[in-house]
């Protein structure tokens, strides 16, 4: 139930005990009964309104809530409220036993502004002098002036105008939830907060540790990338549930550079330039402003990666390499000759059958005719592209390998395209960002030991550079030092029980007893909605995203 139903129900509640039990009970059973009613009423009413309020404090404070209503009826026992006081004294033995204790308004004190509102201070004063007026009771100036001083760091002016309702409002207050800060434009709006996980007051006795539970919440959830220790995020969830939906919704409103790698063709309705990587591609020998030795080398354990290659396999492709380089001109010591056109795979294959024509002994020939049918294998169009890696990556670029087939090729152009991001991003540092990475099925990448590597570095060293990353998968496997250094994680439905049991445990972080709540949760999620955690307000939600 929202709060305000719950507090409705509170105050209904006792309006009927106060004004109906004086004046109907005697004329139908006597004075004695009345007299006996209304205590039992309120002493009811403190052991059941902690449990619809969700709040002790809400409801100690109810206490004066009641003294006002019996004043302003004029019931003359006040000394009634004591049997109410009594019942809070049972409810609280209760929820300590069953470790029920929840406390909403911790969320409401949580996010009280840090600057009161001085306009509701003015609007105070003036509320002040009329309760006085009409009721003459200090008693009830007071509790306007309390009510005023909460409204004024909750930053709702309405509220402060029912502050006339004295010490009847200040239970609401309590658990009142402020609305959600709608931020700049810098800010991306991702969807509804429909819960938020909150944490049992104090441990049980019969259980160890503390219970966790949701409750019913309201408000937008935002991401402001600038907020982020690094740039960088994580999307999990099965296959279905919108991990791409998610992605999409992010990439529509952000304003910066984006590249997104496209695996099955998901991102065509998005902003920015489509690249169809089967007939733009690109040649994975370029240096990138890498040295020739050095690039040579990455080359080589990116195939050894590819293809399951031995040592000596992988040191000959790496020699090769920096001989197919020279023979284009390109040298080692000489920089000025790093932008000369680089040789392709073809000019590779040429090079080891001149060389095996020339080989004097079968050992050199062997090792030659054992690397030649991978290279025979990628010789394709694709690694033909003479494209400028520079003017293909400017700007919002979706890179669309749907239509590449072969998986070899299609993680040969995802690590040097990539490779290329991470050589260029050292000339750009910056203190914001200013370009996105989405990596889409990133195990596909990451199943890969050069791909692991090159992904872990980058995104441990991006946001130095002004660089951020979203990786979205299906399954944390292999995404273990990734999440380590990822600010968000925003997990959809999952079903595979190590998958629930590690993903409850990054996002419940230091609240160890929160997971099994959010492990049952995870597991039942809806499609479209998503568990993370709320990096400003350190608390975590449930969000149906809004899929534009």
């Amino acid at each position: 139930m929202e709060v305000t139903l719950r507090y409705l129900i509170v105050l209904s509640i006792t309006l009927i005990e106060v004004a109906l039990i004086p004046y109907l009970i005697p004329t139908y059973l006597g004075q004695l009964s009345a007299f006996l009613i209304i205590p039992l009423a309120l002493f009811i009413n403190g052991v059941v309104f902690p449990f619809i309020l969700e709040s002790m404090f809400s409801s100690f404070a109810y206490a004066l809530s009641i003294v006002t209503l019996l004043t302003l009826f004029n019931v003359s026992d006040l000394l009634a409220v004591t049997y109410y006081i009594s019942g809070l004294g049972v409810a609280f033995l209760i929820m300590f036993l069953t470790r029920s204790l929840w406390e909403r308004s911790t969320l409401t004190i949580r996010r009280l502004n840090r600057r009161p509102d001085s306009k509701i201070f003015l609007l105070t004063f003036v509320l002040s002098i009329l309760v006085y007026w009409l009721t003459k009771s200090v008693f009830l100036v007071v509790g306007v002036i309390v009510d005023c001083v909460f409204s004024s760091f909750l930053g709702e002016f309405y509220l402060a105008l029912l502050s006339s309702l004295s010490w009847i409002l200040l239970p609401y207050l309590i658990i009142f939830e402020p609305k959600s800060y709608n931020g700049p434009s810098n800010q991306i709006y991702i969807g509804t907060i429909e819960k938020v996980l909150i944490k049992g007051v104090i441990p049980g006795i019969f259980q160890s540790g503390y219970r966790y539970k949701w409750v019913n919440e309201r408000g937008k959830f935002y991401i402001d990338f600038n907020k982020m220790k690094n740039y960088n995020s994580v999307i999990i969830g099965s296959s279905g549930y919108g991990k791409s939906t998610l992605a999409r919704t992010i990439l529509s409103q952000i304003k910066i550079d984006y590249i997104v790698f496209d695996i099955h063709g998901e991102y065509s309705d998005i902003p920015g330039k489509k690249i169809d990587m089967s007939v733009n591609g690109l040649n994975p020998l370029s240096l990138f402003e890498r040295s020739p030795k050095q690039r040579s080398t990455e080359i080589a354990m990116m195939l050894k990666s590819v293809f399951g290659l031995g040592n000596i396999q992988t040191m000959t492709i790496s020699n090769l390499l920096i001989e197919a380089y020279q023979e284009k001109g390109i040298y080692d010591e000489d920089r000025s000759t790093w932008s000369l056109e680089p040789p392709t795979i073809r000019d590779l294959i040429t090079l080891i059958q001149r060389k095996k024509v020339a080989a004097i002994n079968s050992q050199d020939i062997n090792q030659l005719k054992s690397i030649e049918p991978y290279l025979l294998f990628l010789d394709s169009n694709v690694f033909l592209g003479k494209e400028d890696i520079k003017d293909l990556l400017r700007g919002q670029v979706v890179l669309d390998f749907s239509k590449v087939t072969t998986s070899h090729i299609k993680y040969i152009i995802m690590e040097s395209v990539l490779i290329s991001i991470f050589n260029y991003m050292y000339n750009e540092k910056s203190n914001t960002l200013k370009r996105l990475i989405v990596i889409d099925e990133a195990p596909f990448l990451l199943e890969k030991e050069s791909g692991e590597r090159l992904a872990e570095r980058l995104f441990a060293e991006g946001r130095k550079f002004g660089h951020g990353f979203i990786i979205i998968s299906q399954y944390s496997k292999k995404l273990e030092r990734i999440i380590n250094n990822a600010t968000l994680v925003m997990a959809m439905r999952l079903s595979e029980p190590d998958e629930l049991s590690y993903i409850s445990k990054i996002i419940g972080g230091r609240y160890i007893n929160a997971e099994r709540t959010i492990y049952e949760s995870l597991s039942g999620l809806e499609r479209g909605m998503m568990i993370t955690r709320d990096i400003t307000e350190d608390e975590v939600i449930i969000v149906r995203i809004d899929g534009r």
